[in-house]
């Protein structure tokens, strides 16, 4: 018999993932529930949709979560958005300018210092805006899962879902820093309130 509620909870986190650190979806797939999902809890990451897209092209590239918490990176009005929602508290970075026509790598970079997260929105890998932000997701993001091109969901951020991309997306890519450690203590009371 194994008591240890806390560390299993780390111990489980890992063993869906292992070592891995870098993830691929690629467009068409279905909803990714959370529990297997890139779990971005208290870890720098970046995020980059590979895209062809034409002037007036907007909608999703990746939603993860609902209107309750979760995060999402998607084109609206010709810029780049992303929206870290927690607990229906909302921290939007929007791009400084519009996206240009054409192939483009589509991402965030989100890390962490001194207790904010610096956001850095990026477009084939340069800075094109960026801000910062008390709020993360130290110990949860969403019982609701993972979207590609669309979020099916209740909306993660302020469009209307699935808000679907009208673009060409072949491909988002999730790179995550995998040496930040869990708190198993804080994942053990959110499992606990999921139940």
């Amino acid at each position: 018999m194994d008591d240890r509620f806390a560390p299993r909870i780390v111990e489980n986190a890992a063993r869906f993932h292992g070592p891995r650190k870098h993830f691929v979806f690629h467009k068409g797939m279905g909803h990714l529930p959370t529990d297997v999902a890139p779990d971005l809890r208290s870890r720098a990451f970046v995020i980059e949709a590979f895209v062809d897209l034409a002037e007036g092209d907007e909608g999703v590239l990746i939603a993860h979560g609902d209107a309750t918490s979760g995060y999402s990176l998607f084109v609206r009005g010709g810029r780049l958005v992303y929206d870290m929602n927690v607990g229906g508290l909302h921290a939007t970075t929007v791009g400084d300018g519009a996206v240009p026509s054409g192939r483009h790598r589509l991402g965030v970079a989100v890390r962490s210092e001194a207790g904010k997260r610096h956001i850095t929105l990026l477009i084939d890998g340069a800075a094109a805006g960026g801000s910062e932000t008390h709020l993360g997701f130290n110990t949860f993001i969403s019982w609701s899962g993972l979207d590609i091109g669309r979020d099916r969901g209740s909306p993660v951020a302020d469009y209307d879902a699935p808000f679907a991309f009208t673009g060409q997306l072949a491909k988002v890519e999730v790179t995550m820093d995998v040496q930040a450690p869990l708190d198993g203590e804080a994942i053990a009371e959110a499992e606990m309130a999921r139940q």
